[in-house]
């Protein structure tokens, strides 16, 4: 079930799950006003509750997988530790069938988009152009977001002790987020409803998958602890050094 764990790491969770937004977020919880008077304690109190909420919840989908396996541990004498070398030896599987398929899985990318070209064209003709409307746009452009990731994952393998793939994704994923919300503002006044539209969607569906909280929360799980404790605080304090630093000369950013 290689495969399918996979599409479900990689795939489900990695795109429900946005790094981008949150680094988002904690811009606006610092710069913004829509969380209340004591910004910089909003801000530390939603990266803080955030992140302990997703290492919360990946230890418990862990024991409950462990429980729910309890019988067949018992039969065959494995415990806790040996189900957490089993995940990693999983997760290292999963990186090394991405490497060896990097070449042959390049063919997704002009697929998607000679798809996904008469798409957009079939939506632009037959949707109403509302506010609403960049949903559908999201969808087309989150396939892309996905994809990207699982490609550069490969680099996971070759930096072991700092898992480059996901580390770059969630870097430029985030920078493009924030480049993206400052085109938005500053065309605001063109009142062009289809580039705002096609902007959403490059936001919500291409960075939004590019980007991830669960895989991050994975890798730093099953790291050794200083490496771990480096790469996640790299990973969170290189977008924040960024955001913060264009949002403390372009307040405007984080007051929508």
């Amino acid at each position: 079930f290689l495969s399918l764990y996979i599409g479900l790491t990689t795939g489900l969770c990695g795109s429900i799950t946005t790094f981008s937004g949150v680094m988002y977020d904690a811009g606006l919880a610092l710069y913004g006003s829509v969380y209340g008077r004591y910004p910089v304690s909003d801000y530390l109190f939603l990266l803080i509750s955030i992140f302990s909420s997703s290492f919360a919840g990946f230890l418990f989908g862990r024991h409950l997988a462990v429980l729910t396996t309890l019988s067949q541990q018992k039969e065959k004498k494995h415990d806790g530790q040996q189900s957490v070398q089993q995940e990693i030896k999983l997760e290292k599987a999963s990186s090394v069938q991405i490497f060896h398929t990097f070449n042959l899985r390049l063919w997704l990318f002009p697929l998607l988009i000679v798809l996904s070209i008469p798409a957009i064209l079939a939506i632009i003709v037959t949707l109403p152009n509302t506010n609403n409307t960049y949903i559908y746009y999201s969808v087309l452009f989150a396939p892309f977001g996905s994809l990207t990731r699982w490609l550069l994952s490969f680099l996971n393998v070759r930096f072991k002790k700092f898992p480059l793939g996901t580390f770059i994704c969630n870097f430029t994923g985030s920078c493009l987020y924030l480049g993206i919300i400052a085109i938005m503002i500053y065309t605001s006044a063109n009142n062009n409803l289809l580039q705002k539209q096609v902007l959403m969607a490059i936001l919500q569906g291409y960075c939004g998958c590019l980007t991830t909280v669960s895989t991050l929360v994975l890798e730093t799980s099953t790291m050794k602890r200083l490496y771990a404790f480096v790469y996640f605080f790299i990973s969170v304090i290189s977008v924040q050094i960024i955001f913060l630093s264009v949002g403390g000369g372009l307040r405007a950013l984080f007051t929508t």
